[in-house]
């Protein structure tokens, strides 16, 4: 190997033209291992793109996925109550979430989530809008109006069901939830 001093440039070696000779020959010899790579990387890539694009097709709109939904304007009409079920299946993530949402007519046209509902199903009819067999969802839901102050939620209690968010006044609507426990007969079969 060829020594230089700090300050002087370094010289070049005719033999790096039969190095760089020598290391194509290696590569030619491990070829089969570089293509490999290639391979693999076009198979990771294309894992990729099936991952993004499953995800692409498996996300969906939140209004989509209502299977029921009633309105109640106040006597007033100042404000509009709506209560919604979503049901949203899939593989482990299956999910029946019913939501009360007040929204002011006269004001500007966001809605506040009042009443949140987590419950277990069954959905008569199932991944589809219908208010007539889907009515209340799968918790029996019902809103009305006692008076233009005063929102009344009533919804029946299953086992498995669970409050996620439940408001008690908002914009001087006082907000009263009723949950009453659903009726489960049990049959002793010794008498």
């Amino acid at each position: 190997m060829p020594s230089f001093d700090a300050g002087e440039a370094p010289r070049r070696s005719t033999s790096s033209l039969d190095d760089v000779r020598n290391a194509r020959a290696r590569l030619d010899v491990d070829d089969s291992r570089f293509r490999w790579r290639g391979h693999t990387r076009f198979i990771v890539y294309g894992i990729d793109a099936l991952i993004v694009c499953l995800l692409g097709f498996g996300c969906t709109r939140r209004d989509d996925l209502i299977v029921w939904k009633a309105d109640a304007p106040s006597p007033d009409g100042r404000w509009l109550a709506t209560a919604d079920t979503a049901q949203n299946g899939g593989f482990g993530s299956g999910d029946i979430f019913t939501t009360v949402h007040l929204r002011n007519t006269q004001g500007k046209p966001f809605s506040v989530d009042v009443l949140g509902i987590d419950s277990q199903g069954p959905i008569p009819h199932p991944y589809v809008l219908d208010n007539v067999a889907n009515k209340g969802g799968s918790i029996n839901l019902t809103i009305t109006w006692a008076s233009p102050s005063r929102l009344n939620i009533g919804y029946t209690s299953k086992a498995g069901t669970i409050v996620t968010l439940q408001m008690v006044k908002y914009a001087g609507i006082d907000i009263i939830v009723d949950a009453a426990a659903e009726n489960i007969s049990a049959v002793d079969s010794h008498s």
